[in-house]
C-alpha cells in the first residue's frame, strides 16, 4: 500500500491509515454497544388485554397451558 502513496508525508499516511484500517474497527464497535431498541408488544388479533386473559384461563381449563405457561403468558400481557 505504501509503494503507491508518492509523495505523502507521514501525517497524511497516518490519517490514510486511520481511515482505511481504523474506521471499520469503530463502526464495528459501534454496532456491538449501540443501545438496543426494545421489543414492541403487539396483541395480534387486536382483542382487549382482558379478552387475550380470558382466552388463556380457557386453554389453561382445557388443559393445553400448563401453570407456568399460563402465568408467564398472563404476566407478558399484564406488563
Amino acid at each position: 500500500m505504501l509503494l503507491f502513496l508518492g509523495d505523502l508525508g507521514g501525517a497524511e499516511v497516518m490519517l490514510l491509515s486511520l481511515i482505511v484500517f481504523g474506521l471499520p474497527f469503530a463502526l464495528l464497535f459501534w454496532w456491538l454497544v449501540r443501545p438496543k431498541k426494545p421489543p414492541v408488544h403487539v396483541h395480534q388479533n387486536g382483542g382487549s388485554v382482558a379478552d387475550e386473559l380470558q382466552k388463556l384461563q380457557t386453554l389453561h381449563a382445557q388443559g393445553v397451558l400448563t401453570e407456568a405457561e399460563f402465568q408467564t403468558q398472563k404476566r407478558r400481557l399484564l406488563h
